[in-house]
C-alpha cells in the first residue's frame, strides 16, 4: 500500500464544472485533485511535483492532529490477539515527503516517511488495519452465523470506530470495527453474536438479550469484559 505517486497520497476526483486543475486538502479527505472531464490524468505527477511546497505547508495545516502527536507512537510491533498474529514493524528514513507502508515479509510491516509526516503515516496504518479487518472479520461473522442458525445479513462493512465495537441496521448491514483485531477472540465470538442477534431484535429489549443468551450463555461475562478490553487498543489505532 503507497502513498508516493509521485510524493503525497492523493484522489483524483472529475468534475464536469472544472474548467482547470484545482488542488484541495482536507482533513477528512486529504489531498484531493480535481480535474476537468476529458483531462489527461497522466500529466497530474507533474503537477504535483511542482506544487509540493505548497502541498506539503497547506497538508501539515490540515491535520488536526499536527504538532500534538510524538514522533514514538508509532508501533514497532502489532499484536491481534483475535486471530493469533503478532506483526514487526520496521521503519525506514524517508528524504522526501513519501510515505509508504508494504508488507516485506511474513508478519513484517515496512513503514516510511519522515519524522514529521507522523499522521500521514498513522493514516497509513489506519488503512491497513481496516484492511486486515476485512480480511479476517467478514468471514468470521458468516461462521458464527452459519454455527448458530442466525439470519443472514445484507452485507457486512468494517471502519474504524471511535467507541463502538460494532453495530447492525435496519437494513441488515453489520458494521464490525477493525479494532476488534485487537481483543480477546472470545470477546470477538460475542461482539459477532450479538450483532447477529439484531437480524433477530434490533433492539436490546428483553426478547434480544434471551435470544442472544440462547446463543452464548455467559455473554454477561463478556459484556463486563469489554468495558475493560479498550486497553488493548494501541495508541497509534485510537488516534
Amino acid at each position: 500500500m503507497s502513498c508516493n505517486a509521485p510524493s503525497v497520497s492523493y484522489t483524483v476526483r472529475v468534475s464536469s464544472r472544472a474548467r482547470h486543475v484545482r488542488l484541495s486538502i482536507t482533513s477528512s479527505k486529504g489531498l484531493e485533485v480535481i480535474v476537468p472531464r476529458g483531462f489527461d490524468q497522466h500529466r497530474i505527477p507533474a503537477i504535483l511535483r511542482a506544487k509540493k511546497d505548497w502541498i506539503a505547508k497547506h497538508l501539515e495545516r490540515s491535520h488536526p492532529w499536527q504538532g500534538k502527536i510524538p514522533t514514538d507512537i508509532l508501533p514497532d510491533d502489532i499484536l491481534f490477539r483475535a486471530i493469533g498474529q503478532h506483526w514487526t514493524v520496521r521503519h525506514v528514513p524517508a528524504r522526501d515527503l513519501s510515505c509508504t507502508i508494504s508488507e516485506t515479509g511474513k508478519r513484517e510491516l515496512s513503514l516510511s516517511g519522515p519524522d514529521r509526516h507522523v499522521p500521514a503515516m498513522l493514516a497509513l496504518l489506519e488503512r491497513w488495519l481496516i484492511l486486515q479487518g476485512k480480511i479476517h472479520l467478514p468471514p468470521w461473522l458468516e461462521q458464527m452465523r452459519q454455527k448458530h442458525g442466525l439470519p443472514r445479513f445484507s452485507r457486512v462493512q468494517v471502519r474504524n470506530q471511535k467507541t463502538r465495537w460494532g453495530s447492525c441496521s435496519a437494513k441488515g448491514t453489520i458494521s464490525l470495527n477493525a479494532k476488534l483485531l485487537f481483543i480477546a477472540p472470545e470477546l470477538v465470538e460475542y461482539i459477532l453474536i450479538h450483532e447477529l442477534c439484531h437480524l433477530v431484535h434490533l433492539d436490546h429489549s428483553p426478547s434480544f438479550w434471551n435470544t442472544v443468551n440462547h446463543h452464548m450463555t455467559d455473554f454477561r461475562t463478556h459484556e463486563s469484559q469489554l468495558k475493560q478490553a479498550w486497553i488493548h487498543v494501541p495508541a497509534w489505532a485510537g488516534m
